[in-house]
């Protein structure tokens, strides 16, 4: 009667173990293009999860390879087809380069966030972009918040927290520690990730961390997922190859942290003394474009698709406008008339002095390239046409159906002409007067993410040059487009600017070095070059020349200055945690700077 006593009660245990435990299936990394082999895989292993027994499934981004609609719709019909619930968060493939400014993802999933409970644990997965540029990892301040109000209302006594984000929550995400922090004051129980491709165990500051296995390996030879198994007190990470028994890569005990702590980086960055740098605002919400000045306020727009008017004086918000969408576009201003895009496709005009409404205009698809001024008409692409409008009242002189996908840099008008690069691997010259194609130019690739769609340019009277991800310079002759010549000696990257001279043509490499090039349309001249000391780089941000120094953005949140005629470095400065998106110079002869965390420096040399 003992034994069948002790088996009952050992049932009974088993049964209470087995009740407190939680099985889910990890995907990330699937890279999914209609017809292709991860395409296919997919398919299988949703077959195979829906033959297992799952509570949950979750996704931890970079489902296709460019962010396309395409890939998108085709990857969520193949999902749906999943009887376990599914949640999911987006990668830097589908931030990056999306042709919709990121709306799709959402459209298509209700959001890029999610939160719930069990009776053990709270879930949270959030992105890390970068978002619609090239750049670190970085979650977005307004995401931050979201994560803390998540805890705050969900996390019971007695529960942990699980994340999921597609980056590692390390030095892969600029502002990581704002992240950490926030995680390791909650009861983080451990951190999943994804983006490296790769199954392994990592530490983020002191949180257990795992990245899973990508659909694919590296060497294409192997596609499969990943399993979990949470315990009372410990978990178990499974490697799953599709048609194959599963393999257990982790185990972590969840009653104790044994893992050495990393330490943390700053999350306020403390400024040197080798420069005038004054902190002027921060924002609530992240910026990814630069700040125009109209008098006496700084015009500021932000990815909440709020638009700002801050005195310059006090520092302080004057006027606030909601538009329609998430704002990339930089705001450009002609006589108090602030005119930007949204990613809802519209083009506003806002009184500067009130932030009211003049006018707005519809366009096709998204609106995320920065206006480019000439007298009364700005020039501007959106994802299907260039118009050339009036910027008062909003009136279109004309429009063009180009490009084929969206826009970012600023168009550049010379002469009779209007110039600008795409993400359809195209840059293009229209006649100013009539909207007209002139010419078309692509660099032979077919990789639209090597398109020059968020260059500045320069040009002569003759010849165009710009610098895009392919790693060129190239030079082209600015009446026919013909291609005069192209260097990849220095590994250049979309951040490019004219000394004030125009004798100089300014670059950055992708091992933080400046190069000066002479504006010849004959060779590529190397003047000069500096090592600027940043290191790896690969942000966007245009380089420009104020009175008698270049300044440079890195995507660290540093800034960087050069002497224009010594060209000796200066100083760097490291003001933030993200990439600098632009520098501005008003008419006051000040110049103006911001970062991707909602930052904004006023600069002017000592």
């Amino acid at each position: 009667m003992r034994k069948v006593t002790l088996f009952v009660v050992l049932l009974f245990a088993l049964a209470a173990a087995e009740a407190q435990s939680v099985r889910f299936a990890l995907l990330t990394d699937l890279h999914v293009v209609p017809g292709n082999a991860n395409d296919s895989t997919l398919r299988l292993i949703v077959r195979e999860i829906n033959q297992d027994k799952f509570s949950y499934v979750f996704i931890t981004g970079d489902l296709s390879n460019q962010g396309s609609d395409v890939e998108l719709r085709n990857v969520k019909s193949i999902l749906d087809g999943l009887t376990v619930p599914y949640y999911i968060i987006s990668g830097n493939h589908e931030t990056t380069w999306s042709e919709s400014g990121c709306k799709t993802f959402t459209e298509l999933w209700g959001k890029d966030h999610f939160a719930f409970t069990d009776d053990r644990f709270l879930y949270v997965g959030f992105p890390c972009g970068p978002y619609m540029k090239m750049g670190d990892g970085f979650v977005k301040y307004e995401d931050i918040l979201w994560l803390k109000q998540q805890i705050a209302e969900k996390l019971k006594p007695g529960m942990k927290v699980i994340s999921f984000a597609h980056y590692p929550l390390d030095e892969s995400v600029s502002n990581f520690s704002m992240v950490t922090s926030v995680l390791k004051a909650n009861r983080a129980a451990v951190a999943f990730c994804g983006h490296g491709h790769k199954l392994q165990l990592m530490n983020f500051s002191g949180i257990p961390g795992i990245m899973g296995r990508a659909n694919a390996s590296g060497d294409g030879k192997t596609f499969g997922y990943n399993e979990v198994e949470v315990g009372q007190d410990s978990l178990f990470f499974y490697e799953k190859l599709i048609g194959a028994e599963r393999v257990r890569r982790v185990a972590l005990s969840l009653a104790s942290n044994n893992l050495s702590g990393i330490k943390s980086s700053e999350e306020q960055v403390k400024i040197d003394s080798l420069c005038h740098l004054t902190r002027f605002y921060q924002d609530d919400a992240s910026v990814f474009n630069g700040v125009e000045r109209a008098d006496d306020l700084l015009v500021l727009a932000n990815s909440l698709g709020q638009v700002k008017g801050i005195g310059v004086k006090d520092g302080k918000v004057a006027w606030t406008r909601q538009l329609e969408g998430s704002i990339y576009s930089h705001p450009t201003i002609y006589k108090g008339v602030v005119l930007l895009g949204t990613v809802n496709g519209l083009l506003y005009g806002l009184d500067a002095k009130s932030g009211k409404v003049l006018w707005q205009l519809k366009t096709d698809r998204i609106a995320v390239g920065t206006p480019t001024l000439e007298g009364k008409f700005a020039y501007v692409a959106s994802s299907k046409e260039f118009l050339k409008v009036e910027v008062k009242n909003g009136h279109v002189a004309w429009r063009n159906a180009l490009p084929r996908s969206y826009s970012q840099g600023a168009p550049l008008v010379v002469g009779d002409k209007v110039l600008f690069g795409t993400w359809d691997t195209n840059l293009y010259c229209l006649d100013k007067q009539t909207g007209q194609t002139k010419w078309s130019w692509n660099n032979g690739k077919k990789v639209d993410l090597l398109s020059p769609g968020n260059v500045q340019l320069f040009a002569t009277d003759k010849t165009v040059f710009l610098v895009a991800p392919d790693r060129f310079m190239t030079a082209l002759e600015a009446n026919t487009g013909r291609q005069l010549w192209r260097n990849n000696e220095y590994k250049v990257r979309e951040s490019m600017g004219a000394s004030a001279d125009g004798k100089a043509i300014y670059a950055k490499t992708m091992d933080g070095m400046l190069i000066a090039v002479e504006p010849s349309a004959e060779k590529f001249m190397l003047l000069w070059s500096v090592d600027t000391g940043i290191g790896y780089e690969h942000n966007p941000c245009p380089i420009v020349e104020h009175k008698g120094i270049i300044y440079l953005g890195s995507r660290k949140g540093e800034v960087v200055a050069v002497d224009a005629a010594s060209h000796k470095l200066i100083w760097v400065e490291k003001v933030g945690m993200s990439s600098v998106n632009a520098f501005t110079i008003d008419e006051a002869g000040d110049l103006w700077l911001s970062l991707i965390e909602g930052s904004v420096f006023k600069l002017s040399a000592k």
